[in-house]
């Protein structure tokens, strides 16, 4: 487990290790970034984490959840802006992020001694930012539009060694003038359940993919509030939220249709 503390706009990683039912420990402050910390993922081993911030870099650190220790590698630095969205492929030989500014969709690869290097910008067919960003295949991400004009997610698939846009497949979301979307609440994908669970403004939308290879807006649930903040459980059964709208939690179970 890992929190963050903030003093004097100083950023801190903290890991907590649980030690029995009713008691953590934790380790010594780590500190990299400069400013406030947006985005962190971790590797499917749990031994390699990435950090995004405010600050326009990537850190990544090495995880050693035993030894309750973070040990930081080393930076990745080319965005502009707040980096507000990470994501591994699944092989995780690429990295994607998105930063708060246009034309800010970054590929990063594993290359030598498993370090990960800029690719290349990934070019869009808008002039916009997104909060989020997600692989759902090995070959293909979906990236969401965050300001008030525009309301969609598009789809970003490899073709000739370069991810490229595949405008058939966009979807539009509920219209809303507005409002901003909040990079908190990433996107969360369920492979088994076939689920991709977004959270855009003041909607939690469930969108699976159809047998065509497009995606299909199954159900959405209108919370009245951008605050919205929650996760779904590891078999994908049940969604819980806090919503600044109710000020708690709500709970559903995601049924298959």
């Amino acid at each position: 487990m890992f929190s963050l503390q903030q003093k004097i706009d100083i950023i801190y990683f903290i890991c907590w290790k649980q030690t029995n039912q009713t008691e953590w420990i934790s380790s010594q402050p780590y500190q990299q970034h400069t400013d406030f910390v947006f985005c962190i993922i971790l590797n499917s081993n749990e031994d390699l984490l990435f950090s995004g911030s405010d600050d326009k870099s990537i850190k990544v650190w090495k995880v050693d959840l035993n030894q309750n220790k973070l040990t930081f590698l080393y930076s990745l630095d080319k965005h502009n802006n707040d980096i507000l969205s990470l994501s591994l492929n699944q092989s995780e030989n690429q990295l994607v992020s998105c930063a708060q500014d246009q034309n800010q969709i970054i590929i990063w690869e594993r290359r030598e001694k498993d370090k990960y290097e800029f690719k290349y910008f990934v070019k869009q067919s808008i002039q916009d930012y997104g909060l989020k960003v997600k692989f759902i295949k090995e070959n293909s991400f979906i990236w969401i539009t965050g300001q008030k004009q525009r309301d969609r997610l598009y789809v970003f698939e490899l073709k000739q060694g370069v991810y490229q846009e595949n405008q058939d497949k966009t979807i539009q979301l509920i219209i809303n003038n507005q409002s901003w979307d909040e990079y908190r609440f990433p996107i969360i994908y369920n492979k088994e359940r076939n689920l991709i669970l977004v959270r855009h403004k003041k909607y939690i939308y469930i969108i699976r993919q159809i047998n065509d290879g497009n995606y299909k807006i199954e159900d959405q649930l209108n919370c009245d509030t951008n605050q919205i903040f929650g996760n779904i459980t590891n078999n994908g059964q049940y969604l819980v939220y806090w919503d600044d709208q109710n000020k708690g939690y709500s709970t559903y179970e995601l049924l298959n249709k």
